[in-house]
């Protein structure tokens, strides 16, 4: 837009920001048939001013010609008034956007998993290059799955990766910057650390999505891969993650962790006995045991 016009305009210079660009445009302006409709009917106004002007009055020819000219240009006036002019300003601003790697490294990490399947096996330990993946826990596969895929590099090929773990809550892991020869590393999880104390108190699924979206910011993700064995037991279920993401206009793509089955696990549910005994005199004692993954 000319100097000239936003003077008249009142616009200082201060007033519109470095880079932008400005544009003189009609908020007020029908588009389509109706803006059709409406410039013909301001263009039979104007000509019906001129037409009325000529056939009635006594005066002379240029007379009447400058009258007529004065009323159109009212006309027209009223006309731009009523479309709104305004002086529109575009900034574009470019915001780089991460990739959030999300690492599950709760307790259930920790377990081993029997891959009973041999294709099942075959593609653990093709992933992870491992020759038996039932020797080693969910948390370690990860560990070297990561490493040998090279998952963190590619990524950083087209976005900042932002990496967190998480069970009850998250945890920064690592910010690795945009790197157009792929070459990163993330640090190992372990959940078995006596520093991760947030793995004993369960894994809260949800919360951890919505608190990586908090602190990165929903605009500023370009996507989220989560990888994490399934198994969430606080906060609220898979359905609410789905809608949460779908609201938010999220990218969540999955990496599952172990076996769909549950593992082999037996447990001490209940004791009955007495509480106080005699030395050397015999008792008995009735145990219930819970026993998951052996049906």
């Amino acid at each position: 837009m000319s100097d000239f016009l936003k003077s008249i305009l009142g616009v200082e210079a201060g007033d519109i920001p470095d880079g932008a660009v400005t544009r003189f445009e009609f908020a007020g302006l029908p588009s389509g048939s109706t803006g059709l409709v409406a410039a013909l009917v301001v263009i039979a106004l104007v000509g019906g001013v001129f037409w009325i002007y000529r056939r009635e009055g006594s005066a002379s020819r240029g007379v009447k010609f400058g009258l007529a000219t004065l009323r159109a240009l009212m006309l027209l006036a009223a006309v731009v008034v009523l479309l709104e002019p305004i002086l529109a300003v575009d900034r574009i601003e470019e915001v780089d956007k991460a990739t959030v790697l999300l690492i599950d490294d709760s307790l259930s990490l920790s377990a081993k998993d029997r891959y009973p399947d041999a294709v099942s096996r075959a593609t653990v330990s093709n992933v992870a290059q491992v020759d038996d993946p039932s020797r080693l826990p969910r948390f370690e596969l990860v560990n070297k799955a990561l490493a040998a895929s090279g998952l963190a590099g590619l990524l950083t090929q087209q976005n900042e990766v932002r990496a967190y773990t998480f069970s009850d809550g998250i945890a920064p892991l690592a910010v690795l910057p945009r790197s157009e020869m792929g070459e990163a590393e993330l640090p190992p999880i372990d959940p078995t650390s006596p520093d991760n104390k947030r793995a004993a108190h369960g894994t809260d699924l949800a919360g951890a999505i919505r608190a990586v979206v908090e602190d990165v910011g929903s605009d500023r993700i370009a996507a989220i891969v989560l990888v994490s064995d399934g198994r969430s037991n606080l906060g609220p279920p898979a359905a609410d993650i789905a809608l949460f993401v779908n609201n938010k206009d999220l990218k969540l793509h999955t990496v599952v962790v172990g076996e769909a089955q549950d593992p082999r696990n037996l447990r001490a549910v209940g004791l009955a006995g007495p509480d106080r005994v005699f030395k050397s005199d015999p008792v008995s004692h009735e145990a219930q045991v819970a026993a998951q993954g052996y049906a």
